[in-house]
């Protein structure tokens, strides 16, 4: 049997293209960031408490590249997100805690899908 909270998660899951999770500082709540329109590049950030998902904000001022955001990956130090592009050698830098695009960007020579990106320390 499905549950109403097993079918939120199965929503979500398939909704969204790909999610990041980080713990906030009081560790009482986690962030969920999603690409939630892969052709427009809208970003959205969710805050996880309990068993709610409750809707923060958008992402200001990101750039869209070729066909759109593909992929999300988040530095939990820093609490940078990177995104890359379908089609595109660029990747992207939102501060996810106020979810504003840092106006720089990286490009990866010769790279025309970005796709599974993942921070790793090194």
């Amino acid at each position: 049997m499905i549950t109403a909270k097993k079918l939120l998660c199965i929503t979500f899951f398939f909704s969204f293209l790909l999610t990041g999770m980080i713990k906030t500082s009081e560790g009482q709540s986690k962030s969920l960031y999603a690409i939630s329109q892969h052709f427009s590049t809208t970003i959205k950030a969710y805050k996880i408490e309990g068993d709610q998902i409750i809707y923060q904000t958008d992402a200001h001022g990101v750039p869209d590249h070729d066909y759109g955001a593909i992929d999300l990956a988040i530095d939990p130090e820093s609490y940078y997100l990177f995104v890359t592009y379908e089609g595109s050698e660029t990747i992207e830098i939102i501060n996810a805690k106020t979810m504003i695009g840092e106006q720089e960007s990286v490009d990866v020579p010769g790279a025309t899908n970005l796709a599974e990106v993942a921070n790793e320390d090194l």
